[in-house]
């Protein structure tokens, strides 16, 4: 009989492993342990912290999703197409809302949830790249599913979607009107900038987030912005390696301005964490 108990058991727990479930992951923006938004100020940026800023699009796309098991086992996420925020384990995150200073570029519509499935039920560590893998990076972003096809989010065929658009208006302490911070793939060569390269981009600049003791069921994934700019003078930076206002922020992300590349997998990025839904 005990022997018939732990076979049922075992059964059960193999079932549980096996079979795919529905999970959402939450992304929250904060700057000053507020939730980001588009029509109030947040302070205390520059290196004297009198620099003041105002959202004016704050928008990321994250893709290949992957949770690791106790073992070291990598186990994808299968994100769910859904025809507007997610299309082939690609997603778009969009903190602003067409309000403030978000209207020029903005869509009244936010997303800050990823949907997907995935099997398995304890793991340890949460991964995702911050931006869009090379295969989808120079598309005709004109006929592509959304979100690939937002073009406030892409730059041209040769270099690509920008991964992250963080844009800021400043106040009258800041030596330029406004701040901003695009993340892509930079050394992308071909004949036009209307052509796909034909070879890898010299600098992919697609980051690669560790989050440790990462809960599908608990937890939820922070950016913080006072993390990502705190001390820095408000100076645009379209991550390419001639701007020197880029190198700390790559830095904050765990990577190399130089070469594009992480620094020991990313592990010293500071800008996303976790914390308790």
């Amino acid at each position: 009989m005990k022997r018939g108990i732990v076979t049922i058991m075992a059964a059960l727990f193999f079932l549980s492993c096996t079979k795919e479930r529905e999970v959402e992951l939450v992304f929250r923006a904060y700057a000053d342990q507020a939730p980001l938004g588009c029509d109030t100020w947040i302070t205390q940026f520059g290196p004297k912290k009198d620099v003041a800023l105002q959202v004016k699009d704050f928008r990321f796309f994250v893709s290949n999703i992957r949770m690791i098991t106790e073992e070291g086992e990598e186990v994808r996420l299968n994100m769910i197409n859904d025809g507007k925020w997610q299309y082939n384990n690609i997603a778009l995150l969009d903190f602003e809302n067409g309000t403030g200073e978000c209207r020029e570029k903005g869509t009244p519509e936010t997303n800050t949830v990823v949907r997907g499935n995935i099997k398995g039920q304890k793991f340890k560590e949460l991964v995702f790249n911050l931006g869009i893998p090379k295969e989808y990076n120079h598309t005709d972003n004109a006929s592509m599913p959304s979100p690939l096809n937002l073009g406030a989010m892409f730059w041209s065929w040769q270099s690509g979607y920008k991964f992250a658009r963080f844009d800021f208006v400043t106040n009258g302490n800041a030596s330029e009107k406004f701040w901003f911070i695009h993340l892509g793939s930079t050394g992308c060569t071909s004949i036009a900038k209307s052509m796909p390269p034909s070879k890898p981009c010299l600098r992919p600049n697609l980051p690669e987030i560790h989050i440790k003791d990462f809960n599908l069921d608990q937890n939820a994934i922070v950016l913080d912005l006072n993390r990502f700019l705190q001390g820095l003078v408000p100076e645009t930076c379209m991550s390419d390696p001639s701007n020197g206002a880029c190198a700390t922020l790559f830095e904050r992300l765990g990577m190399s301005l130089e070469t594009g590349a992480c620094f020991e997998g990313c592990g010293g990025q500071q800008i996303f964490s976790k914390e308790k839904l």
